[in-house]
């Protein structure tokens, strides 16, 4: 493991060359073409996919792509993979894409609704990807005076997403580089006690067991909610601690048929949280006051 946390960044030099590649994706309102040759070549590679078991093991990409459809598909959106080694071009296609085979490119993903991301079309980044090894690293993390001790969260898999280069961040100080002056703290945010009205439709069709994969989804792309049971004063709860948080209730688990049998994963968001307004209330439990003060920045998989 690297003597620090592998946030998703830029080599300058390829900076232009990612934005062209990026510009090349099409406007949310062009992916409509279901009809589309390679988009049933999609349909019948993300078929083989989900058609085996995964192994078990959350560093297989198989195993991950079974826990990123279940955290993503469901009754009204597809999660459809593809792989763009093969020449398999996605550019005007419906549903949710994501391009599982390039090393030297971003984890991608493509909605069909723009609806909270800001326009921004992208879900993964590989860049943020990262196993983190036994043994919990820490480092500090925050402005000049005032950082707070960031402990890695061991014995987890992260799945980045992409946050960088953001129009509504201004910057991506906040994250990138590690340990700039302007990073925000890091922390940990559970989803385990999800229930009907987080995902904003209280009368909606709802399958607890998939509840906190779902929520990490519905975060991301939705925002955050402020807490229903605000024991420490209204805002967005989360947890600098990664061993305390994701051995209590508020980290659900989901389970897969795998090849080693019926298995359950832990999943949890690695979140930014701004230090102008953080509460800090216990070692274990701090405060966001607003939604716009902590920003998800990967997605956290672990054996249950």
């Amino acid at each position: 493991e690297d003597d620090i946390d592998s946030s998703p960044g830029v080599v300058p030099e390829n900076q232009e060359a990612l934005k062209r590649y990026y510009d090349s994706f099409p406007n949310i309102d062009d992916l409509t073409n279901a009809d589309n040759s390679d988009v049933k070549k999609a349909e019948e590679f993300t078929k083989s996919i989900l058609n085996k078991k995964p192994s078990g093991n959350v560093t297989d990409r198989n195993t991950a792509c079974h826990i990123l459809n279940k955290l993503l598909g469901d009754e009204d959106q597809e999660c459809l993979f593809f792989d763009s080694a093969n020449g398999i071009n996605l550019h005007d296609a419906s549903g949710n894409l994501a391009d599982i085979a390039s090393e030297d490119r971003p984890f991608v993903l493509e909605l069909k609704s723009s609806e909270g991301l800001g326009g921004d079309n992208t879900f993964f980044d590989a860049r943020g990807d990262k196993t983190f090894s036994s043994g919990p690293k820490t480092h500090e993390v925050g402005p000049p005076g005032r950082a707070k001790k960031y402990t890695s969260p061991s014995g987890w898999t992260r799945y980045g997403l992409k946050v960088l280069a953001k129009t509504e961040y201004k910057n991506d100080e906040w994250l990138h580089p590690f340990q700039h002056p302007g990073n925000w703290y890091r922390a940990f945010h559970g989803t385990g006690r999800a229930i009907k009205v987080d995902f904003g439709n209280p009368n909606a069709n709802f399958d607890q067991t998939a509840a906190p994969v779902d929520a990490l989804a519905s975060i991301f792309v939705g925002g955050f909610r402020e807490a229903r049971v605000a024991a420490h004063g209204p805002g967005v709860y989360c947890s600098p601690n990664p061993v305390w948080l994701g051995d209590s209730a508020f980290v659900g688990a989901v389970e897969l048929d795998t090849e080693k049998g019926m298995k359950k994963f832990k999943c949890m968001l690695q979140v930014a949280v701004n230090p102008d307004s953080v509460r800090c209330p216990t070692n274990d439990i701090w405060v966001a006051p607003k939604p716009q003060d902590i920003r998800p920045y990967g997605i956290l998989i672990k054996d249950a």
